[in-house]
Protein backbone atom coordinates (compact mmCIF):
# COMPACT_ATOMS: atom_id res chain seq x y z
CA UNK A 1 0.00 0.00 0.00
CA UNK A 2 1.67 3.36 -0.47
CA UNK A 3 1.49 5.85 1.60
CA UNK A 4 -0.13 9.13 1.01
CA UNK A 5 1.28 12.29 1.88
CA UNK A 6 -0.56 15.61 2.51
CA UNK A 7 0.89 19.09 3.46
CA UNK A 8 -0.21 21.41 5.78
CA UNK A 9 0.70 24.76 6.21
CA UNK A 10 0.78 26.92 9.06
CA UNK A 11 1.16 30.73 8.14
CA UNK A 12 3.57 32.91 10.25
CA UNK A 13 2.22 31.49 13.65
CA UNK A 14 3.06 33.56 16.54
CA UNK A 15 3.75 32.99 19.99
CA UNK A 16 3.38 34.50 23.30
CA UNK A 17 6.81 33.41 25.16
CA UNK A 18 9.47 31.16 24.56
CA UNK A 19 7.16 28.52 27.18
CA UNK A 20 4.49 28.66 23.84
CA UNK A 21 6.56 28.21 21.32
CA UNK A 22 8.23 25.31 23.08
CA UNK A 23 4.83 23.73 23.60
CA UNK A 24 4.22 24.38 20.14
CA UNK A 25 6.70 22.12 19.25
CA UNK A 26 6.78 19.27 21.77
CA UNK A 27 2.62 19.18 20.48
CA UNK A 28 3.60 18.34 16.79
CA UNK A 29 5.99 15.66 18.05
CA UNK A 30 2.96 13.96 19.58
CA UNK A 31 0.55 14.28 16.87
CA UNK A 32 1.51 10.55 15.31
CA UNK A 33 0.22 10.83 11.43
CA UNK A 34 2.82 13.88 11.32
CA UNK A 35 6.38 12.68 10.29
CA UNK A 36 8.06 15.39 8.98
CA UNK A 37 8.13 19.15 9.91
CA UNK A 38 10.29 22.30 8.22
CA UNK A 39 9.94 25.94 7.93
CA UNK A 40 9.21 27.40 4.31
CA UNK A 41 10.06 31.31 5.05
CA UNK A 42 7.65 32.51 7.66
CA UNK A 43 5.44 29.14 7.62
CA UNK A 44 5.60 26.46 9.38
CA UNK A 45 4.98 22.71 7.01
CA UNK A 46 3.71 19.51 8.78
CA UNK A 47 3.96 16.49 6.04
CA UNK A 48 1.16 14.01 7.04
CA UNK A 49 0.71 11.03 6.53
CA UNK A 50 -3.00 11.13 5.43
CA UNK A 51 -3.93 7.32 5.20
CA UNK A 52 -2.98 7.21 8.85
CA UNK A 53 -4.63 9.62 10.65
CA UNK A 54 -6.17 8.75 13.62
CA UNK A 55 -9.84 10.64 15.42
CA UNK A 56 -6.84 11.58 18.26
CA UNK A 57 -4.82 13.30 15.64
CA UNK A 58 -7.38 14.88 13.55
CA UNK A 59 -8.53 16.56 17.06
CA UNK A 60 -5.01 17.50 17.72
CA UNK A 61 -4.58 19.46 15.01
CA UNK A 62 -7.66 20.75 14.97
CA UNK A 63 -7.10 22.65 18.27
CA UNK A 64 -3.25 23.27 17.37
CA UNK A 65 -4.72 25.32 14.54
CA UNK A 66 -7.21 26.88 16.48
CA UNK A 67 -4.78 27.81 19.63
CA UNK A 68 -2.54 29.21 16.86
CA UNK A 69 -5.29 30.55 14.63
CA UNK A 70 -4.13 29.10 11.57
CA UNK A 71 -6.65 30.92 8.59
CA UNK A 72 -6.84 27.89 6.30
CA UNK A 73 -8.36 25.48 8.91
CA UNK A 74 -10.07 23.62 6.09
CA UNK A 75 -6.55 22.28 5.07
CA UNK A 76 -7.97 19.89 7.77
CA UNK A 77 -10.95 18.30 5.40
CA UNK A 78 -7.97 17.00 3.14
CA UNK A 79 -7.85 14.05 6.46
CA UNK A 80 -11.04 12.47 5.90
CA UNK A 81 -10.74 8.78 5.81
CA UNK A 82 -13.05 6.26 5.84
CA UNK A 83 -11.38 5.61 10.11
CA UNK A 84 -12.13 9.33 10.91
CA UNK A 85 -15.13 10.57 9.28
CA UNK A 86 -17.56 9.79 12.25
CA UNK A 87 -14.87 12.39 14.17
CA UNK A 88 -15.46 15.12 11.09
CA UNK A 89 -19.16 14.92 10.96
CA UNK A 90 -18.69 15.41 15.10
CA UNK A 91 -16.02 18.09 15.10
CA UNK A 92 -18.44 20.85 15.79
CA UNK A 93 -19.66 19.19 18.80
CA UNK A 94 -16.46 17.75 19.76
CA UNK A 95 -14.34 20.86 19.46
CA UNK A 96 -16.40 23.82 20.29
CA UNK A 97 -15.08 26.71 22.27
CA UNK A 98 -16.39 26.01 25.86
CA UNK A 99 -14.98 22.08 25.94
CA UNK A 100 -11.12 24.37 24.90
CA UNK A 101 -11.91 27.82 26.27
CA UNK A 102 -8.10 28.16 26.83
CA UNK A 103 -7.13 27.30 23.69
CA UNK A 104 -9.61 29.16 21.01
CA UNK A 105 -9.37 32.82 20.05
CA UNK A 106 -12.32 34.59 18.40
CA UNK A 107 -10.45 35.02 15.02
CA UNK A 108 -12.40 33.79 12.11
CA UNK A 109 -10.69 30.58 10.28
CA UNK A 110 -10.94 31.78 6.98
CA UNK A 111 -9.19 34.20 5.42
Amino acid sequence: MEDKTITLRLRAVEFGSNTDELLFWEWIKRIQCVYNVYGKGWDTMLEVHSDRVSEDDLENLYALFKRYRVKKINQLDKLNTQTNKEWEKNRDELCKADKYPHFFGKESDKE
